[in-house]
């Protein structure tokens, strides 16, 4: 990319209409589609910018290859999300002057959001924070990025009242602020916005005590909004670790910064890894009410959701109750790598159910249940073979299995094992830390950032590698534990609220090695964006049994 100096005019390549043209220096993505010599064929959301994600405002001034994303994409369907919470926010504001709004957390395929009222929030309150929404979208208002001195963003903010915005920014090194702006309402610039609030279409609000559910389309199927689906097991554990967050005074980045900064942030470590114990040993003392009839536990969890230390951990407590757990690993199970299904693309489907003897794995949980000695296999994953010299098994009067795996809510896993034997748990790391009150933090990206550190410490995977498999890791969540979770007797969340200043000083390094023109680099600076708010958490604070232990090493665990 060359810079045109005094140039009038900039050359943009668009591969995605094989053509090259000039346009006028200073121009914008948003007025080059007027320009441009045939039709995109849809409604961007953003652009790329030789490689780099820009808002469809931003003044073109050198010479470069420009795409244009559709809401179709990852990128695309953020920006919708993005776009959409700020005008709930301002459509608030107008309401309920007095209010405060809080975008809680994800909700199925929503967001779940509460308005402080002093009072309880009524139905026909929600039906009006609607109608006001579509009012806005009807006025076309523009949503327009303006970048301020640091000075200056904080006393907008503080003129609107936006503490948890202004805390986030009080450790900022940086000397200007970009911001969104619609109306006399900013909000903070975590990414590209739409231009106007027309186009903004596709949303629903619903009525969900004590807040409401604001649903938008999946960016898979923009424009259509997905069923309902409430899955109210997952939003008590939620709505459990907000109200601890609220009691705790730690809701938000600013809050835990401040704690750091006071020299507190040890302190914070000891009650997250307290509330975790505390929580185990909950789900120790539920599987000893129910034994003996109770002898298998199952459980099962998204990638880095911490379920191999939590089964651990729990085994542990177990004891303590008077148990004696026996594991049993599911990869042993595996069929030979030559009947291993195959996916849509023809690969070898480790994550498939079938993937696994499930006949053979049920018969000998029938055997081991009535009593009998069985031989456990073990898998060689070099021949892609079960061996012969596996070890044998037999439960005692106190003994119990505990099984660990992707698959461990699937009834299809243990269909032979009657459910009352079985105690399920779910295991994954929802975050409730917000980085604002209108700003949630995606649950997902916390198992992401898990991820990103322990496949480079040890598995020897750069960033890059993590970051493009990862899309293929979310589609088999989707298929194969996702529509299972509501099925577990027991929720637990293995996220600590200071996870991402500790996970910091290990992701950053290598997210940084990503370098422009990769196809994940959009996705790298997004999460180092994100690490660059929080202050650091040492990691000698963490203790060696704590489930991030798992990711960063030093786990009493491993062997």
């Amino acid at each position: 990319m060359n810079d045109v100096g005094t140039q009038e005019r900039v050359v943009v390549r668009l591969p995605q209409l094989d053509c090259e043209m000039k346009a006028p220096r200073r121009i914008t993505p948003l007025e080059l589609l007027e320009r441009l010599p045939k039709p995109l064929g849809f409604r961007p959301a953003a652009v790329l910018l030789d490689g780099q994600l820009q808002h469809l405002t931003a003044r073109l001034h050198v010479d470069g290859v420009l795409e244009y994303l559709s809401g179709e994409t990852r990128e695309g369907g953020r920006v919708y999300r993005r776009s959409l919470v700020v005008l709930l926010t301002v459509a608030a504001r107008t309401l309920f002057p007095q209010g405060r709004l809080k975008v809680q957390h994800s909700f199925g395929k929503g967001l779940f959001c509460t308005v402080d009222l002093k009072r309880t929030l009524r139905k026909s309150d929600v039906e009006a924070l609607q109608n006001e929404m579509r009012r806005l979208v009807a006025e076309d208002l523009p949503m327009e990025r303006v970048v301020v001195p640091l000075a200056e963003a904080l006393d907008k903010l503080r003129a609107q009242g936006s503490d948890s915005k202004i805390s986030l920014l009080e450790n900022s090194q940086r000397e200007a602020i970009p911001l969104c702006r619609v109306r006399d309402v900013f909000e903070l610039w975590h990414g590209p916005f739409f231009p106007r609030t027309s186009w903004i279409h596709d949303f629903n609000l619903r009525y969900h005590e004590p807040g409401f559910v604001l649903h938008y389309p999946y960016w898979m199927n923009p424009g259509v909004l997905p069923p309902e689906n409430d899955q109210p097991k997952l939003f008590r554990v939620f709505q459990e670790y907000e109200r601890w967050g609220h009691i705790l005074g730690l809701e938000t980045v600013g809050e835990l910064n401040r704690r750091i900064i006071e020299g507190q942030g040890g302190e914070v470590v000891l009650i997250a890894e307290a509330l975790h114990e505390k929580k185990i040993a909950e789900v120790a003392e539920q599987v000893r009410a129910r034994f003996p009839q109770t002898r298998v536990v199952l459980i099962a969890g998204p990638s880095a959701s911490g379920k191999t230390t939590f089964s651990r951990r729990l085994s542990v407590q177990l004891r303590v109750a008077g148990l004696s757990p026996q594991a049993i690993s599911l990869d042993d199970y595996f069929v030979d790598r030559d009947h291993t299904p195959r996916d849509e693309n023809g690969e070898l489907d480790f994550e498939a159910l079938h993937a696994i003897d499930v006949p053979l794995f049920n018969l000998h949980l029938l055997a081991l249940l009535q009593g009998e000695e069985v031989e456990i296999p073990r898998f060689d994953f070099k021949t892609g073979s079960r061996r012969a010299d596996g070890h044998r098994m037999r439960l005692g009067p106190q003994d119990l299995i505990v099984i660990e795996g992707i698959h461990g809510l699937n009834e299809g896993l243990t269909e032979q094992i009657p459910a009352a034997m079985k105690f399920r748990v779910y295991c994954s790391a929802l975050t409730h830390l917000n980085l604002d009150r209108e700003t949630s933090m995606s649950t997902t990206d916390t198992r992401l950032l898990r991820r990103l550190v322990r496949d480079r410490l040890f598995r020897g995977y750069s960033a890059e590698e993590t970051l493009s498999r990862w899309p293929s890791v979310n589609r088999g969540e989707y298929r194969n534990i996702f529509p299972f979770q509501e099925d577990a007797d027991l929720m637990f969340n293995s996220a600590l609220v200071y996870e991402h200043a500790a996970l910091a000083a290990y992701a950053l390094p290598t997210l940084m090695t990503v370098r422009p023109g990769s196809p994940v680099y959009v996705e790298a600076r997004r999460l180092v964006n994100l690490l660059g708010y929080f202050l650091a958490v040492p990691s000698e604070r963490i203790p060696a049994t704590s489930i991030l232990r798992e990711f960063i090493g030093g786990s009493s665990f491993h062997n």
